[in-house]
């Protein structure tokens, strides 16, 4: 059953059903089990506006000239247990960069949960990044705590998928996320056509 505008329920019926709702799950949590693996990751980030970039603050080392603005590229920092991300987002008098901290809890034995939080870490590895952020202003700020999960089931004959976030949740670090949902695409495609043949 499903709800109108309205608020008028109306049935739908389908031979399959995918679950592409992300963290949502709206489907997945009523159809399967979701384990949360011991070692958690977390994330804070935030949106940065009117900053000065961190390029003239550290020393890069290149085989060639670069034929392109370095700048326009996502940015990534490494350290113990954990890594930033710095994404340009708009260019101009008002830059805008999203910022974010992944990072294992259980490495740290305490959250990161503000700016200052932020920076009380970055200072120490990467004052640059720190710097970059000091020059700046906080447009937002955003949190997932604890977000890794995944479901016990991906399918099944019932006629449920599911895709992408709605399995699990991964470290962006490696982009397997998007690589993960090519492939539950071409497996849903391969098991509706295989149904629809009766085999």
């Amino acid at each position: 059953m499903a709800a109108t505008v309205d608020g008028d329920k109306i049935e739908i019926r389908s031979r399959w059903i995918v679950d592409a709702t992300g963290r949502k799950r709206l489907i997945g949590k009523k159809v399967t089990n979701y384990i949360r693996p011991e070692k958690q990751r977390s994330t804070f980030w935030f949106r940065l506006r009117k900053f000065q970039p961190f390029f003239d603050q550290i020393e890069v080392h290149r085989r060639r000239p670069w034929q392109f603005d370095p700048w326009l590229t996502t940015h990534h920092f490494m350290g113990r247990g954990y890594w930033i991300w710095c994404i340009p987002l708009e260019l101009g008098r008002d830059n805008l960069c999203s910022i974010g901290f992944t990072y294992r809890p259980d490495l740290f034995g305490r959250r990161i949960c503000s700016v200052d939080d932020f920076l009380a870490e970055v200072d120490r590895d990467h004052p640059a990044v720190a710097a970059m952020v000091r020059s700046g202003e906080i447009v937002d700020t955003q949190m997932y705590l604890d977000y890794f999960y995944k479901s016990e089931r991906l399918y099944s004959e019932d006629g449920w998928f599911l895709v992408g976030d709605t399995v699990r949740a991964v470290d962006p670090l490696y982009s397997n996320g998007i690589s993960m949902t090519t492939i539950q695409v071409g497996q849903i495609t391969e098991s509706s056509s295989a149904s629809a043949m009766g085999r």
